[in-house]
């Protein structure tokens, strides 16, 4: 003990507890066999831990919201470059099913791929 009030880096304080903490804390010390003021500062530290988190969690929030925008961002490009694709591959398909109908369809009917493309569209949208 004698240690802590030599060290330039430590000072003392008198702190006020009530006594059924202070029946708490030297159980624990016993229990831990350390001296009370070890478990005291113990608890001190962990509370000023997690008050610097609590401190510094918009921070952490706001980098993991920049983390997910960047991450969804980057999908939503990769699902627009499928989706052309797709829809390429889509109109391709279309269009050789149109030529493949032209053909065996009745000529005097459907004189033009400008009719077959329109009663194919009317019979889809039907």
């Amino acid at each position: 003990m004698k240690e802590a009030d030599n060290n330039p880096k430590t000072q003392k304080r008198s702190v006020v507890f009530p006594i059924e903490t202070l029946e708490q804390i030297d159980k624990l010390a016993i229990k831990k066999n350390v001296y009370a003021s070890e478990v005291i500062r113990e608890f001190v530290d962990k509370g000023l831990a997690v008050n610097g988190y609590e401190e510094n969690i918009d921070i952490i929030t706001d980098i993991i919201h920049q983390e997910i925008e960047a991450s969804i961002k980057s999908l939503a490009n990769r699902l627009a470059g499928m989706i052309n694709r797709l829809t390429i591959i889509s109109a391709a398909a279309y269009y050789a099913n149109i030529t493949i109908i032209s053909d065996l369809i009745d000529k005097d009917r459907y004189s033009s791929f400008e009719k077959i493309e329109k009663a194919a569209r009317k019979r889809a949208l039907d």
